[in-house]
């Protein structure tokens, strides 16, 4: 991406900043962070720690190309995107070109495209899996799940887990 539609973008980009902080209100944003206060902390380490989960994932799909972005700019570009996915009003309308476009320069269009989508369905798969109760089993086949978390998850959904609810003593 040239430098120039960089710079048209980070322009875009601040415009809708400013129009966001104009529309909701400076005095509100500051109310709202006094507020939450102490639990920005953790709150900023969780989002960081699920962001580098995803960076390290994103890296290990592209572990194959002969050029590959850094760790860290996987990150920048894994936060970048999720921002975005936030932002836009459809579910992952403008993360995920983006992903792809910011991911380009070291590998190709199609593979930075195929990596994406690679992640983005194992990402999904995952969570599917552990939303229904599948979570991964030991060599005995019992869950790796605490018997009262699969209790709590079970009468939470209202529905019952995907997989069998064993433990060791009933194998």
């Amino acid at each position: 991406m040239s430098r120039r539609a960089r710079l048209l973008l980070f322009a875009g980009g601040s415009a809708l900043f400013a129009y966001l902080i104009s529309r909701i209100g400076l005095a509100a944003l500051i109310a709202d962070a006094a507020e939450t206060g102490w639990m920005f902390l953790p709150i900023l380490l969780l989002y960081g720690f699920v962001y580098a989960c995803n960076a390290a994932a994103w890296r290990l799909i592209l572990a194959g190309e002969p050029r590959r972005p850094s760790f860290w700019r996987l990150y920048a570009v894994t936060a970048s995107g999720f921002a975005l996915n936030f932002v836009t009003p459809m579910v992952n309308v403008g993360g995920e070109p983006f992903k792809i476009a910011a991911v380009a320069p070291w590998v190709s269009t199609r593979r930075a495209a195929g990596s994406v989508l690679i992640h983005n369905v194992l990402r999904g798969s995952t969570t599917c899996r552990c939303a229904a109760g599948s979570p991964a089993r030991s060599s005995r086949g019992a869950s790796c799940w605490p018997r009262w978390m699969r209790r709590w998850r079970s009468s939470i959904s209202g529905i019952p887990v995907a997989s069998p609810v064993r433990s060791p003593s009933n194998t």
